[in-house]
C-alpha cells in the first residue's frame, strides 16, 4: 500500500470541481447563446453566452474557494495582532 492516502474530501477532489465548473459554465451559457442566435437569427448570441459562462464559473469559484477568513483571535484566546514572530505574547 503506498503511503499517499487517498482523502475523498482532499485538494484533488477540489481540483477537479473547479476544473468542472470552468467547463460547465461556458458549456451552459453558450449552449443557451446558441438557442438565442437559433431563434433570434443573430450571430452574437453564442459568444456572449461563453464569456457570461466564464465569468460567472469565475465568481462560483471565487465564492467557495478563493476567499480567506478574517483574521481574529486563535482558539487560545490570542490575537494574532499581538503576536510577535516567536510566539510571545506582549503588549
Amino acid at each position: 500500500m503506498s503511503a499517499r492516502t487517498h482523502t475523498p474530501h482532499g485538494g484533488e477532489s477540489i481540483v477537479w470541481h473547479i476544473m468542472g465548473t470552468l467547463i460547465a459554465g461556458p458549456a451552459l451559457y453558450g449552449l443557451i447563446g446558441f438557442g438565442v442566435d437559433e431563434i433570434a437569427g443573430v450571430s452574437f448570441g453564442l459568444p456572449i453566452g461563453i464569456v457570461i459562462g466564464f465569468v460567472l464559473s469565475g465568481y462560483i469559484i471565487y465564492i467557495r474557494y478563493g476567499r480567506e477568513a478574517a483574521p481574529g483571535p486563535d482558539p487560545n484566546g490570542e490575537d494574532p495582532e499581538h503576536t510577535h514572530d516567536d510566539g510571545y505574547h506582549r503588549r
